[in-house]
């Protein structure tokens, strides 16, 4: 009996670490997507900024990109 015991405590133990850590992936996941989100709309607002015949000095001040990353969006 006490083999019993400890095999589903042993099970319930598993169960919890796999939903702890699922529910951790799913979060690291979001903040993934959260952040390339972020960044593909700085890129096209600098896009957009290019087209306006904004300089590329101001354009890296105003979005945190450096100049290169700019010339590289062209």
């Amino acid at each position: 009996m006490a083999e019993y015991v400890n095999s589903v405590t042993e099970y319930d133990d598993v169960k919890r670490a796999m939903a702890y850590h699922l529910k951790e992936g799913i979060a690291k996941g979001e903040r993934r997507g959260r952040k390339k989100g972020r960044r593909e709309g700085i890129c096209e607002i600098a896009r957009n900024l290019l087209k306006m015949q904004m300089q590329v000095d101001d354009i890296a001040k105003a979005t945190n990109l450096t100049p290169e990353e700019i010339l590289k969006i062209k």
